[in-house]
């Protein structure tokens, strides 16, 4: 292949080279590219993992009282709105211990 020979744009994409550099450049594309299996999961499915998720019942620690039970969107949905913070309480059942929402990334990730 001898040096391309042009003075404007114009004169490189009517040049022959130009069309087999092109030609070139997607033959070697299309050799790269490789098939990728493709799913077809509607956007409104929700996997069976998060939905047990949602399914558990939390209990908040309010001042000295215990108060619930609640869901995860219940809760997303009470520090939403400011009724409660990510420095309240919250428990429930397999926790050995009370934890702060703040320190719930399952919870706090969603809001």
């Amino acid at each position: 292949m001898r040096p391309l020979d042009f003075n404007t744009l114009d004169k490189l994409v009517a040049s022959d080279q130009w069309t087999a550099l092109v030609e070139q450049s997607k033959a070697s594309i299309k050799a790269m590219q490789t098939e990728v299996p493709q799913f077809d999961i509607q956007p409104h499915v929700v996997l069976p993992i998060f939905q047990e998720k949602e399914k558990e019942q939390y209990v908040l620690a309010v001042g000295n009282e215990q108060r619930g039970p609640f869901t995860l969107a219940q809760i997303r949905a009470l520090l939403k709105s400011e009724a409660i913070s990510n420095e309240f309480y919250i428990w429930t059942q397999g926790w050995p211990e009370w934890k702060f929402i703040k320190d719930c990334p399952h919870i706090i990730s969603m809001i």
